[in-house]
């Protein structure tokens, strides 16, 4: 999310700079909100050391490539947790003044179709998965394991995993609706601006490009399925966000354990851990952004 993390970002940092006296200033919470996860990141790199460690060469003294190691990893854990954020800053931002009212019943019927969307998002991603072609084999990764608390790590990882993608999807969904009014205008215009940043954004995600056809081909069905949800099944309702990339962290997770290399009762014991954590974390915040970005059935009715 490297290219949209900028630009949503730069727009954002102008935003919260603006002095605002009608409302609670949203510069503190970015700070705190920077100082926590730097602080994750950090405790997540020192489980790691001995992973990292083991990279190292011979050719180069163990202190200097220490040093470049730590000094990276603070420059791209300060860059990434900046953009971090920004996302949630300018979420909070646009549904200060974009509250809108609940299209569903109650809680289980949000429930019901975040999990519903996040099914069907994992299936369509491990469909293009299988179907892309490979030039190398599938190798197991057994980077959690080689670390000081693979018990402890694993669950921080599915933890760094599930907010970054419940905040991605809570600021498309924002940037959808506030650009195509709630799919009333600037449809075209919008659906072109989606295709080519899903393009963009998959092959500098993706470390090498097999086939360029089928890397246009699955970035463009990747971005209208996500445009399809949240304008037509969502209908630009937050609250379900959370169950989505619960499903879907939860599905990949699943899929992990079952084709598992290594069966250590560490490493299942993370994964059980790693679950319980996401699917309650996925409950509390749905009900806060029920509470705070939607106006309920009954107030509305009242007015």
């Amino acid at each position: 999310m490297s290219v949209i993390s900028l630009l949503v970002g730069l727009r954002t940092l102008f935003q919260i700079l603006k002095r605002d006296n009608q409302q609670e200033p949203l510069f503190p919470l970015f700070l705190r909100l920077l100082i926590i996860c730097l602080l994750g990141d950090c405790f997540r790199f020192i489980l790691r050391w001995p992973s990292i460690e083991f990279g190292f060469g011979t050719t180069t003294s163990y202190s200097q490539q220490a040093f470049q190691t730590v000094g990276g990893f603070l420059l791209k854990g300060l860059f990434s947790n900046t953009a971090i954020g920004l996302f949630v800053i300018s979420y909070l931002k646009f549904k200060r003044t974009h509250k809108i009212s609940s299209a569903f019943a109650n809680k289980n019927q949000e429930m019901l179709v975040g999990l519903t969307c996040g099914t069907l998002i994992s299936s369509c991603w491990a469909t293009i998965d299988i179907l892309s072609p490979r030039l190398l084999p599938r190798f197991a990764n057994y980077k959690t394991l080689n670390s000081y608390q693979p018990s402890l790590l694993l669950p921080l990882d599915v933890l760094h995993e599930y907010l970054l993608l419940t905040i991605f999807l809570l600021v498309f969904l924002q940037y959808t609706e506030e650009i195509t009014k709630r799919w009333t205008k600037n449809k075209i215009l919008y659906l072109l601006l989606v295709s080519f940043f899903g393009i963009l954004e998959e092959g500098t995600s993706t470390s090498r490009v097999e086939s360029i056809p089928f890397w246009i081909l699955s970035s463009l069905a990747k971005s209208w399925l996500l445009l399809f949800l949240s304008s037509r099944v969502l209908v630009f309702q937050p609250q379900p966000i959370p169950y989505v990339s619960a499903a879907v962290i939860i599905l990949s997770q699943v899929g992990k354990w079952i084709t598992s290399a290594v069966p250590l009762l560490s490493y299942t014991i993370g994964r059980v851990i790693a679950l319980f954590c996401v699917t309650t974390l996925a409950w509390f915040w749905s009900n806060h952004l029920r509470n705070n970005c939607c106006v309920p059935r009954d107030k509305e009715h009242q007015h």
